[in-house]
């Protein structure tokens, strides 16, 4: 399965485009459509919408969209998720590379202009015309890591607790700097190294970590400014958390990959703020 070739969805896009056929419904059919096994929406509507509003480009982005698929992306992709997969002895599962939005592309300051999501039979990308190859290959990398972490917890969006999320984010990007470097770090990493707050933890996380389900705790990850709640926070504190883990435990991503996110919090206390149990 692996990486499938959507440039080819984009080609057959752009000749519907061109003969000015029904644009809005052929998007529909071609970028919407075959994701319905990962996303379950009531209609393929409904999930274009939403996939527009995490970043995917639009019908007016011809383009942008004519440039994507000119490029090599899809057998670079191929080969980094086969090295990945036999890495961590990953389930194979297919990998859907798209095109981003504009407005996407302008949140450089927190996720460098593109968008992964994960699910334990599939991935979906979603990346800007002229990435960088390692840029891309970082956000596989991070989303990947989620696969294979979900395949051991069997965890879903209702059952997952806010500390297992941000354990699942800590660990992804923990990869990304093992296999890449400090230099494809999501900025979120590193967004709060100069101005933490102890009250933060506090207020915000420590009471909240077995809460299930994303919907109930989705501000304490993303950040919500009505709630005082910090832009990522829950990212951040994820990722700090399960970097001092790893150094207290001496293990690596692939020793990691099936920890017990109680495990992780024990033994993720950070001198520098966070107040968790020692190890």
């Amino acid at each position: 399965m692996a990486v499938i070739r959507t440039n080819k969805w984009g080609e057959m896009f752009l000749k519907h485009v061109r003969a000015q056929k029904d644009s809005e419904l052929t998007y529909q059919r071609l970028f919407a459509q075959p994701l319905q096994p990962l996303f379950q929406f009531g209609t393929d509507t409904e999930l274009a919408m939403y996939l527009e509003k995490v970043g995917l480009f639009t019908i007016k982005d011809t383009d942008a969209l004519s440039l994507f698929i000119t490029k090599n992306y899809w057998s670079v992709l191929q080969e980094k998720f086969l090295q990945l997969k036999e890495a961590w002895n990953g389930p194979n599962v297919p990998v859907y590379l798209l095109l981003a939005n504009e407005q996407l592309k302008k949140r450089q300051t927190d996720v460098k202009g593109m968008m992964g999501l994960s699910f334990q039979n599939g991935i979906v990308l979603i990346v800007p015309e002229t990435i960088e190859a390692n840029d891309l290959f970082a956000l596989l990398i991070h989303e990947y890591h989620h696969v294979c972490r979900l395949s051991h917890t069997k965890e879903n969006e209702e059952t997952i607790t806010l500390l297992e999320s941000m354990v699942m984010e800590g660990l992804a990007e923990l990869a990304v700097k093992e296999w890449l470097g400090e230099a494809y770090l999501a900025p979120w990493t590193s967004l709060y190294d100069k101005t933490w707050n102890d009250k933060w933890a506090v207020i915000f996380i420590h009471k909240k970590l077995q809460l299930k389900g994303r919907r109930r705790y989705k501000d304490h990850l993303y950040g919500n400014a009505k709630k005082h709640i910090p832009p990522m926070l829950g990212y951040y504190f994820g990722y700090q958390l399960c970097q001092q883990a790893a150094s207290h435990l001496k293990e690596e991503t692939i020793g990691l990959l099936t920890t017990p996110a109680e495990k992780i919090y024990r033994y993720g206390s950070i001198e520098n703020g966070f107040k968790n149990d020692k190890p």
